[in-house]
């Protein structure tokens, strides 16, 4: 129940920002304009397939659950999830209770494709930032490399060099509010609803229940942490730019050159982060500090013995 009501929140943020992600899809095209040869498109090419690896790889484990609940309705005869229907008894016999399951299967795979999409996107997005991220640090190492082009070419390319940085930096700030809203409404429930279902893993007699369990804390994880993690490399990222940058051939530059390119420094030292909870920095220590939780709930049914008073 803690996770549908998140999953309800996520799509209402979605829904009220979907102008966003137009904008976001118009500045990627601008982006994509500035691909210089074959080497960035295959950056390129290499990010989409990994979105489409990670959309395979949270389909799997998404309607992997809901399909291991089916399979504990033959062996438990009951409905995976109970959900009250007051058309349907399931007691009464076994053409209602596969009714039942059927419904209730059919609505859970709709929640759960929803919140595919709803889990998948900010990933996807930040895929697309990082690569092209990796594509502007290709371009600023090659800065002032070519001996044939003067200093006004050279000071174009730098000039061009910080566009991009400000389209990828102007992607971010379109997607903020619907990832940092998102994902903070995932924080608050992830060590609530992870703790129930280890305690479900811990106390639970079926194996196939077990196994489920097993399943949705594998869903759970995926919901944050992949996100989080590409949240640090991208912090990583404003980093590498400010050390390409440095270490680039600008000694013998002009000093419009040397100007611009110090204000650029400054400005990429400044890194991309995203803020839950109007404080704390989304990153994986504060997803591990917000499962931590999870034990906490363990903690607390394993001392008041909850579990055997609900036998």
């Amino acid at each position: 129940m803690l996770n549908a009501g998140g999953i309800t929140m996520k799509s209402l943020i979605m829904c009220l920002q979907l102008s966003r992600l137009a904008e976001t899809m118009s500045v990627l095209d601008e982006m994509d304009e500035r691909l210089k040869d074959d080497t960035d498109r295959r950056k390129i090419h290499k990010a989409i397939s990994t979105c489409n690896y990670v959309c395979g790889l949270y389909s799997v484990f998404y309607v992997g659950y809901n399909l291991s609940m089916l399979v504990t309705t033959i062996f438990s005869s009951q409905p995976p999830w109970l959900i009250y229907n007051p058309f349907l008894d399931w007691r009464n016999g076994t053409v209602q209770l596969y009714l039942q399951t059927l419904l209730e299967f059919t609505a859970l795979n709709i929640a759960v494709f929803m919140n595919i999409v709803l889990d998948t996107s900010p990933i996807i997005c930040m895929i697309a930032f990082r690569a092209h991220v990796e594509i502007l640090k290709d371009h600023l190492r090659n800065l002032r490399t070519d001996p044939n082009k003067t200093e006004a070419e050279n000071y174009k390319e730098l000039v061009n060099g910080i566009k991009y940085y400000k389209l990828i930096v102007k992607c971010c700030d379109i997607m903020r509010p619907i990832m940092s809203r998102t994902i903070t409404t995932q924080f608050m429930l992830i060590g609530a609803v992870l703790g129930l279902t280890m305690v479900g893993v811990m106390y639970s007699s079926d194996i196939f229940l077990k196994i489920s369990s097993i399943i949705l804390v594998i869903a759970l994880l995926l919901e944050t942490f992949p996100f989080c993690f590409l949240c640090d490399s991208l912090v990583e990222d404003s980093n590498d730019l400010c050390n390409i940058l440095g270490q680039s051939y600008w000694i013998d530059a002009e000093r419009r050159y040397k100007s611009t390119l110090r204000i650029f420094m400054q400005q990429v030292q400044q890194p991309i982060i995203f803020i839950g909870f109007r404080t704390i920095r989304i990153s994986v220590n504060s997803n591990i500090k917000v499962a931590k939780f999870a034990f906490s709930v363990l903690t607390v049914v394993k001392r008041m013995n909850l579990f055997e008073q609900f036998e």
